[in-house]
């Protein structure tokens, strides 16, 4: 993406996501989409994996199995994230025909909009790795896929994020 102009830049209004955005686009004026945000995982929500094992083993056992079938309890369903990110997104796709904007969001979002395009029901496999690229065209209102997952721009960098366990 080096020497590509942005025309605007959109963020997650979550913390980690703002402040992404604000060293990937220095200068620019972040606009906050709340339907940017990361899934919200109910009753995992602040636990760590060995919380999540100890307190609701089968539950978390049953939504890696089928996450499109299981509803985390008090959570939000992965078919309510694949909404309400396609609907963001293409909304801010569409204020912007013939430009290049940024979304910087969070991996389940991703995942989920990957899903939406792909016509995939495969959640951790689209799950991007931290502080990676992905560039979506839509072209006659339909949506491609032109780079994926790309973290070329790390070399060097070591990133250490938490991924899921089965």
């Amino acid at each position: 993406m080096k020497n590509q102009f942005v025309h605007k830049v959109y963020a997650s209004d979550r913390k980690r996501a703002i402040e992404t955005a604000g060293i990937a686009f220095r200068g620019y004026d972040i606009e906050r989409i709340p339907d940017l945000r990361e899934m919200h995982f109910g009753i995992f929500e602040g636990l760590t994996y060995k919380q999540i094992m100890h307190k609701f083993p089968q539950i978390y056992r049953k939504w890696i199995k089928n996450p499109f079938r299981t509803v985390i309890p008090s959570g939000e369903s992965l078919t309510i994230l694949r909404k309400r990110a396609v609907k963001a997104l293409k909304k801010i796709l569409l204020r912007h025909p013939n430009q290049t904007i940024a979304a910087v969001c969070h991996g389940g979002t991703i995942s989920a909009f990957i899903n939406h395009i792909l016509g995939s029901r495969d959640f951790f496999k689209h799950i991007p790795d931290s502080a990676s690229i992905s560039i979506v065209e839509l072209r006659n209102k339909k949506f491609k896929i032109c780079l994926l997952n790309d973290i070329s721009h790390l070399s060097g960098i070591k990133i250490d994020a938490p991924k899921f366990k089965a």
